[in-house]
Protein backbone atom coordinates (compact mmCIF):
# COMPACT_ATOMS: atom_id res chain seq x y z
CA UNK A 1 0.00 0.00 0.00
CA UNK A 2 1.02 3.76 -0.99
CA UNK A 3 0.75 6.03 1.82
CA UNK A 4 0.74 9.64 0.29
CA UNK A 5 2.43 12.41 2.40
CA UNK A 6 0.19 14.56 4.44
CA UNK A 7 0.49 18.22 4.30
CA UNK A 8 -0.64 20.29 7.37
CA UNK A 9 -3.18 22.94 6.50
CA UNK A 10 -0.89 26.09 6.79
CA UNK A 11 1.08 23.99 3.56
CA UNK A 12 3.77 22.82 5.94
CA UNK A 13 4.71 19.05 6.19
CA UNK A 14 2.55 17.21 8.48
CA UNK A 15 5.18 14.87 9.64
CA UNK A 16 5.35 14.61 13.35
CA UNK A 17 7.64 12.85 15.58
CA UNK A 18 9.14 12.49 19.13
CA UNK A 19 12.73 11.24 19.76
CA UNK A 20 14.51 10.82 22.86
CA UNK A 21 16.54 13.60 24.14
CA UNK A 22 19.67 13.30 24.89
CA UNK A 23 20.22 15.30 27.65
CA UNK A 24 16.80 13.40 30.19
CA UNK A 25 16.34 10.82 28.06
CA UNK A 26 12.35 11.50 27.90
CA UNK A 27 10.74 12.19 24.38
CA UNK A 28 10.74 15.35 22.82
CA UNK A 29 8.74 16.77 19.44
CA UNK A 30 10.60 17.27 17.07
CA UNK A 31 9.98 19.75 13.99
CA UNK A 32 12.25 20.80 11.33
CA UNK A 33 11.16 22.15 7.98
CA UNK A 34 14.32 21.03 5.87
CA UNK A 35 13.33 17.13 7.50
CA UNK A 36 9.87 17.89 6.17
CA UNK A 37 10.82 18.76 2.95
CA UNK A 38 13.13 15.91 2.42
CA UNK A 39 9.97 13.69 4.03
CA UNK A 40 7.94 14.76 1.21
CA UNK A 41 10.64 14.19 -1.72
CA UNK A 42 11.04 11.07 -0.11
CA UNK A 43 7.45 10.13 -0.44
CA UNK A 44 6.88 11.40 -4.01
CA UNK A 45 9.91 9.14 -5.02
CA UNK A 46 9.21 5.82 -3.27
CA UNK A 47 5.40 5.86 -4.33
CA UNK A 48 6.57 6.29 -8.25
CA UNK A 49 9.06 3.55 -7.66
CA UNK A 50 6.24 1.18 -5.92
CA UNK A 51 3.77 1.65 -8.81
CA UNK A 52 6.54 0.29 -10.81
CA UNK A 53 7.37 -2.69 -8.45
CA UNK A 54 3.76 -3.52 -8.25
CA UNK A 55 3.56 -3.44 -12.38
CA UNK A 56 6.94 -5.29 -12.72
CA UNK A 57 6.51 -7.86 -9.94
CA UNK A 58 3.33 -7.51 -7.95
CA UNK A 59 4.88 -6.34 -5.13
CA UNK A 60 2.13 -4.04 -2.69
CA UNK A 61 -0.61 -5.41 -4.57
CA UNK A 62 -2.29 -7.30 -2.03
CA UNK A 63 -1.87 -10.99 -3.74
CA UNK A 64 0.47 -13.66 -2.49
CA UNK A 65 2.79 -13.65 0.73
CA UNK A 66 5.92 -12.72 1.67
CA UNK A 67 8.93 -14.38 4.01
CA UNK A 68 12.44 -13.73 4.36
CA UNK A 69 15.25 -15.93 5.40
CA UNK A 70 17.81 -14.48 7.55
CA UNK A 71 20.13 -17.19 6.76
CA UNK A 72 20.15 -16.78 3.15
CA UNK A 73 19.58 -13.04 3.28
CA UNK A 74 16.53 -12.85 1.12
CA UNK A 75 12.76 -11.26 1.69
CA UNK A 76 10.31 -13.35 -0.88
CA UNK A 77 6.97 -12.33 -2.35
CA UNK A 78 5.34 -15.77 -3.24
CA UNK A 79 2.82 -15.32 -5.74
CA UNK A 80 -0.49 -17.58 -6.31
CA UNK A 81 0.92 -18.65 -9.62
CA UNK A 82 4.12 -20.04 -8.45
CA UNK A 83 6.22 -17.49 -9.17
CA UNK A 84 8.99 -16.09 -6.47
CA UNK A 85 10.17 -12.45 -6.63
CA UNK A 86 13.49 -11.98 -4.76
CA UNK A 87 15.39 -9.45 -2.92
CA UNK A 88 18.16 -8.83 -0.53
CA UNK A 89 17.34 -8.44 2.88
CA UNK A 90 17.50 -5.34 4.26
CA UNK A 91 15.71 -4.45 6.95
CA UNK A 92 14.50 -0.85 7.64
CA UNK A 93 13.39 -1.06 10.99
CA UNK A 94 10.01 -1.84 12.45
CA UNK A 95 7.05 0.37 14.54
CA UNK A 96 5.25 -1.31 17.44
CA UNK A 97 1.34 0.24 17.56
CA UNK A 98 1.14 0.22 21.60
CA UNK A 99 4.03 2.99 22.13
CA UNK A 100 3.51 4.19 18.68
CA UNK A 101 7.12 3.59 18.51
CA UNK A 102 9.62 3.06 15.48
CA UNK A 103 13.10 1.32 16.49
CA UNK A 104 15.57 1.69 13.66
CA UNK A 105 17.16 -1.57 12.39
CA UNK A 106 20.72 -0.29 13.33
CA UNK A 107 19.35 -0.03 17.00
CA UNK A 108 17.65 -3.55 17.57
CA UNK A 109 20.22 -5.90 18.88
CA UNK A 110 18.46 -9.08 17.05
CA UNK A 111 18.40 -7.67 13.94
CA UNK A 112 21.98 -9.04 12.05
CA UNK A 113 24.35 -6.09 11.44
CA UNK A 114 24.40 -7.26 7.67
CA UNK A 115 20.75 -6.23 7.61
CA UNK A 116 21.20 -2.89 8.33
CA UNK A 117 22.99 -1.02 5.29
CA UNK A 118 19.76 0.69 4.51
CA UNK A 119 19.07 2.07 7.95
CA UNK A 120 22.85 2.23 8.75
CA UNK A 121 22.98 5.28 5.09
CA UNK A 122 20.01 6.96 6.60
CA UNK A 123 21.51 7.67 10.14
CA UNK A 124 24.70 8.42 8.28
CA UNK A 125 22.76 10.52 6.48
CA UNK A 126 21.06 12.43 9.35
CA UNK A 127 24.47 13.21 10.52
CA UNK A 128 25.72 14.91 8.42
CA UNK A 129 22.81 16.85 8.15
CA UNK A 130 21.57 17.25 11.79
CA UNK A 131 18.09 15.12 11.59
CA UNK A 132 17.85 13.75 14.41
CA UNK A 133 14.72 10.99 13.33
CA UNK A 134 17.19 9.45 11.71
CA UNK A 135 19.90 9.08 14.40
CA UNK A 136 17.49 8.53 17.42
CA UNK A 137 17.55 4.70 17.86
CA UNK A 138 13.92 5.17 19.25
CA UNK A 139 11.28 8.13 17.31
CA UNK A 140 7.77 7.67 18.79
CA UNK A 141 5.15 8.33 15.62
CA UNK A 142 2.13 7.08 13.89
CA UNK A 143 2.01 4.44 11.37
CA UNK A 144 1.73 6.94 8.59
CA UNK A 145 4.66 8.87 9.77
CA UNK A 146 6.58 5.25 10.18
CA UNK A 147 5.91 4.74 6.78
CA UNK A 148 7.19 8.15 5.89
CA UNK A 149 10.95 7.78 7.89
CA UNK A 150 11.18 4.12 5.63
CA UNK A 151 10.54 5.95 2.67
CA UNK A 152 13.35 8.60 3.47
CA UNK A 153 15.94 5.54 4.50
CA UNK A 154 15.00 3.73 1.14
CA UNK A 155 15.08 7.34 -0.80
CA UNK A 156 18.79 8.09 0.66
CA UNK A 157 20.36 4.84 0.29
CA UNK A 158 18.49 4.92 -3.22
CA UNK A 159 16.71 1.79 -2.67
CA UNK A 160 13.56 0.59 -5.47
CA UNK A 161 11.25 0.28 -2.70
CA UNK A 162 9.41 0.05 0.63
CA UNK A 163 7.31 -3.15 1.96
CA UNK A 164 5.42 -2.89 5.53
CA UNK A 165 4.92 -6.72 6.87
CA UNK A 166 2.34 -7.43 9.56
CA UNK A 167 4.16 -9.71 11.98
CA UNK A 168 1.67 -9.32 14.83
CA UNK A 169 -1.35 -7.35 15.23
CA UNK A 170 0.74 -4.90 16.82
CA UNK A 171 4.35 -5.05 14.78
CA UNK A 172 4.71 -4.12 11.71
CA UNK A 173 8.53 -5.11 9.94
CA UNK A 174 9.62 -2.64 7.23
CA UNK A 175 12.03 -3.73 4.67
CA UNK A 176 13.82 -1.73 1.62
CA UNK A 177 13.62 -3.14 -1.82
CA UNK A 178 16.91 -3.44 -3.01
CA UNK A 179 17.50 -5.89 -5.87
CA UNK A 180 14.18 -7.20 -6.97
CA UNK A 181 14.03 -10.43 -9.55
CA UNK A 182 12.28 -13.14 -10.20
CA UNK A 183 13.53 -16.24 -9.22
CA UNK A 184 14.67 -19.01 -11.86
CA UNK A 185 12.11 -21.25 -12.36
CA UNK A 186 13.23 -24.58 -12.16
Amino acid sequence: MIWPFRKAQNGRSAFSCEIECPDCGAPHSYEDEGFGALVQRSCIKQDACMVQLAAKFGIGNGVGNWQYDEDVGLLEFHFPDGKVCETPLETIGSWFEPRNEFLWSWGNEYISENQTAVAQKAKEFGEQRGFRPLTSKLVWLSLDDAWHLAKVAASVSKSKGVYAAPVSETLQMFFAITDPKWRPEH
